[in-house]
This record gives C-alpha cells, sequence and structure tokens, in this order.
C-alpha cells in the first residue's frame, strides 16, 4: 500500500454517523473532461478502498447524480459544456 493511499483510507472510516454501513464503499463521482487525470486519481482512491465513477461533461454529471446519489463529487470548474459553478448549483436544486 503506498503512503498517498494509507492517508486516504482513514478519511471514509471517520464518518460512523453518516448513515453507511461498513461494508458499504464510499461512492465518488469524478467529473473532468481529461481521460487521464480520472483514471490516476480514480485509481488510487479505488485501490484505498472507495468506490469511484467518472464522466466527461456535465450533463453526464447531472444523469448519473441522478441515477447514482454519490456521496462526494469532485469535478473541475472549466467543462466543455458547463461551468463547474453552474453545475453545482445545479445538482443542488
Amino acid at each position: 500500500m503506498t503512503a498517498y493511499s494509507q492517508r486516504l483510507r482513514p478519511l471514509g472510516e471517520s464518518y460512523p454517523a453518516s448513515g453507511r454501513q461498513d461494508n458499504e464503499k464510499l461512492q465518488i463521482l469524478l467529473v473532468n473532461d481529461e481521460i487521464s487525470t480520472p483514471d490516476v486519481l480514480g485509481g488510487a482512491l479505488k485501490f484505498a478502498g472507495y468506490s469511484t465513477y467518472h464522466v466527461h461533461t456535465g450533463r453526464d454529471a447531472l444523469l448519473r447524480c441522478r441515477s447514482e446519489r454519490p456521496q462526494l463529487i469532485l469535478l473541475y470548474t472549466t467543462l466543455p459544456d458547463v461551468n463547474g459553478k453552474d453545475l453545482i448549483r445545479e445538482l443542488r436544486q
């Protein structure tokens, strides 16, 4: 296990009041128009025990959030089809 993944592992385990069972993985959505960044970050998060998936557009992020309901979203503010801040506003509604 790398030092990077050792630092990430306690994060998911430090929220017992979140309603998650111990055997449930925290679901993280990565939103980025680049191919390599989500692959590297997603790989590190998966290695640390998190469930990750990524999309490349704001529209796809909206659709995925409505069907999957991730607990955490990591997104870039510059996406090809929408501003990241506008996407956050839309997701909060």
